[in-house]
């Protein structure tokens, strides 16, 4: 494919992620930086990081500093994907669904701590966890398929 039409079908996925995060409890912008970081190398993935931040601060309630820990986030995950993981749908999911855990859980405890906040975490933020690191593996196979 032409690098102008993988790049154009990569914006329009992007948006459509955007879309669909805003409307459901899910941080699809933050998993599609992470698994783009895993089959990007460290400059592209550090860009795509930082464009997925970005789109994440300007459509979340909660404003944060989602871009500087994707834009650090994907760079380290790109080079510990160049250096020393193998590029496949296991460990790409596994890594991705782990760093969207700890990443939301890391603002949840920065941003949102209060006493009662157990119930908030348990009833809002774990089930949009676990439904985009469900989301991991098809996102996967669609860069995959993007970038080849």
């Amino acid at each position: 494919m032409n690098k102008w039409i993988k790049m154009t079908a990569l914006a329009a996925i992007l948006l459509l992620l955007a879309v669909i995060q805003s409307t459901a409890n899910l941080f699809l912008l933050l998993l599609s930086a992470l698994v783009l970081a895993t089959l990007l190398e460290t400059i592209p993935a550090t860009f795509a990081g930082c464009i997925c931040g970005i789109l994440t601060d300007i459509l979340l309630p909660e404003r944060g500093y989602y871009a500087l820990t994707m834009t650090v986030a994907c760079f380290f995950i790109a080079k510990l994907f160049a250096l020393y993981l193998r590029r496949n749908p296991v460990s790409a999911a596994t890594v991705s669904s782990v760093a969207v855990l700890l990443i939301v859980s890391g603002y949840f405890l920065l941003f949102r701590l209060t006493p009662d906040c157990s119930e908030l975490y348990v009833r809002h933020y774990l089930p949009g966890i676990g439904l985009t690191a469900a989301c991991a593996p098809p996102l996967y196979g669609l860069f995959r398929w993007l970038f080849r």
